[in-house]
């Protein structure tokens, strides 16, 4: 299951510019994010540098420090009477305890999450949080549900044209038809979310390594070999591109 997991599943939070600072620069973005939270005033600019650092901490796997100040988020939000930034700080809550396999904590906060974005009719928002909610189901390998949500959110992507969340979903529907065994529409939305990483171009080049990855899977499982070693070779030398040794 866990092997499955690293494989194809794609958790993805409501990104701002700044939250994809935090993949690429690490420690030295969250030092930044530090120096600055102490010069701003208990509002929403505030609340936004709370996010951005649970975010980044959440980004290195430093979960106890991510919940820490997702916490101080929500408590300042709810303080506020600030739906937005409830809603934030419960999304990324809900990520760091699915990363936890916490599954009730990681429904209760994305449920909230959702509620206050539908209530405001976010659509963005909405099918971000719906996928993760799909996460949820994925993790413990209730596929049928995963893909409801999934095709929900899918739908709210394409309809806002959120080229980002829907490549990721449909790279997740892809990892699930395959789990489920259904080989033909695994196919499909897998060389589906592979188009959609190419043409998203820089920064995805690992999404599209793990897509090709599962590509190979695929033919592997059935027994077209030939097919399963070109990928699994375009997936190794993207990989060793990417400067991923494991």
């Amino acid at each position: 299951m866990k092997q499955f997991i690293k494989a194809v599943l794609f958790l993805l939070l409501t990104l701002s510019a700044g939250k994809l600072c935090a993949q690429i620069q690490g420690q030295p973005y969250i030092d930044s994010l530090l120096k600055e939270l102490p010069r701003q005033k208990r509002d929403t600019n505030q609340l936004s540098l709370l996010n951005d650092l649970a975010f980044a901490y959440y980004e290195v796997d430093k979960n106890d420090s991510g919940v820490r100040y997702a916490q101080q988020e929500l408590d300042m939000a709810n303080e506020l009477s600030y739906k937005k930034g409830v809603a934030n700080a419960s999304n990324v809550l809900g990520a760091i305890h699915l990363a936890e396999f916490d599954f009730a904590k990681a429904t209760a906060y994305f449920s909230t999450a959702l509620k206050i974005f539908q209530e405001s009719g976010d659509k963005t928002k909405i099918s971000s949080v719906t996928l993760n909610m799909g996460n949820v189901y994925a993790y413990q390998a209730n596929f049928p549900k995963a893909l409801e949500y999934y095709i929900k959110a899918l739908k709210l992507a394409d309809e806002t044209g959120d080229r980002n969340s829907a490549a990721f979903i449909v790279g997740n529907m892809g990892g699930i038809y395959l789990e489920m065994k259904d080989y033909n529409k695994a196919l499909e939305n897998l060389l589906n979310a592979l188009k959609r990483f190419n043409d998203l171009g820089k920064g995805y080049e690992d999404d599209a390594a793990r897509v090709t990855m599962n590509i190979g899977v695929l033919y592997q499982r059935l027994d077209d070999l030939k097919n399963a070693q070109g990928y699994n070779i375009k997936a190794l030398k993207m990989a060793e591109d990417l400067g991923v040794r494991d």
